[in-house]
């Protein structure tokens, strides 16, 4: 299956509800592609119950906390990763921590916050994705459309490690080295 996953809490500060919206959509579009979405770690009730609202309980998976070594797997099980940004004030320098873990992953990593913001950039550089704005539903379901027509050549959408691997914890602490000397 096409299966996005997001691990971690998420909540309606995140505002995910035009993706989910785009995510419905393009299963109407292409029923016969089975685009999936899992969510490993808290989901707040109203993330649920956009969920019931656009029709996608049926094609969502809910697993609670799990242990970080099998979060990671869900990761590495997946076809896209989520991240989300809280729609908060400042939030353009917000980077989590799970970015870095989603790069190692060498997934596409579909990011649903500010454009032009810290994540962006790293995205971008990173050749693993970028940011989409909160309301930018039909950018979002452009992008699921591509997402898709990638698919279905190769179900294997996973990205070269190379474009990410100068942000590792060896090669950041080896810069770290470098610059203590």
């Amino acid at each position: 299956s096409l299966l996005i996953t997001h691990t971690g809490t998420i909540s309606e500060t995140y505002h995910i509800e035009l993706l989910l919206s785009a995510v419905a959509e393009c299963r109407r579009r292409h029923p016969d592609v089975p685009l999936r979405l899992r969510f490993v770690g808290e989901v707040a009730a109203g993330v649920r119950r956009q969920l019931t609202e656009n029709g996608l309980t049926d094609a969502t998976e809910l697993i609670p906390f799990v242990p970080h070594d099998e979060s990671v797997g869900y990761l590495l099980r997946s076809t896209v990763l989520l991240m989300a940004i809280p729609d908060v004030a400042h939030n353009f320098g917000i980077l989590p921590g799970k970015v870095f873990e989603y790069l190692a992953a060498n997934k596409p990593i579909l990011c649903v916050g500010p454009a032009g913001s810290d994540a962006d950039h790293l995205l971008q550089e990173c050749g693993a994705g970028r940011a989409w704005p909160y309301d930018a539903y039909e950018a979002m379901l452009d992008h699921l459309e591509t997402l898709v027509a990638q698919w279905r050549i190769s179900p294997n959408l996973d990205l070269p490690a190379l474009s990410h691997s100068r942000y590792s914890r060896r090669c950041l602490t080896e810069q770290l080295v470098a610059l203590l000397r």
